[in-house]
């Protein structure tokens, strides 16, 4: 009955909600990190542990929601999603990638000699992000 009730909800939904537009963006941003990694470490499970796997997809979240609040990504009418959506989605992602090599380099500097998230796993995020969204 539950399930059949949050299918109704969904139906009949004109619009979706701010929140679940971030939780997608959000999901789009973790698994593009995820492949990210899987990419970058030629899908080698003890590679990818071995570089701070769940720490990576951890702060590239946490830089994904600073920048989709930022940027009001998440304001958009899916329905009517234009140019300019594109555009906000763009520099979205650019300043998620920004926060995540910024927080890379300072915890480098201050904290270790190695980066926390290689460089090639914030690009490969950076593509995949913008292609996803």
């Amino acid at each position: 009955m539950f399930q059949y009730s949050v299918i109704k909800w969904v139906y009949n939904l004109k619009i979706l909600p701010r929140w679940v537009i971030i939780i997608i963006d959000l999901l789009f941003i973790s698994l593009s990190t995820i492949l990210g990694y899987l990419l970058r470490f030629n899908f080698d499970r003890d590679d990818i542990l071995r570089n701070n796997f769940g720490t990576g997809v951890l702060i590239s979240l946490a830089c994904g929601f600073i920048a989709v609040l930022v940027t009001g990504s998440h304001k958009g009418i899916v329905r009517y999603t234009g140019l300019q959506d594109g555009v906000r989605i763009f520099f979205m992602v650019v300043l998620s990638s920004l926060f995540v090599g910024l927080f890379d380099v300072v915890y480098s500097e201050g904290f270790g000699d190695r980066n926390l998230i290689p460089f090639s796993v914030v690009l490969i995020t950076f593509l995949a992000s913008f292609l996803f969204l």
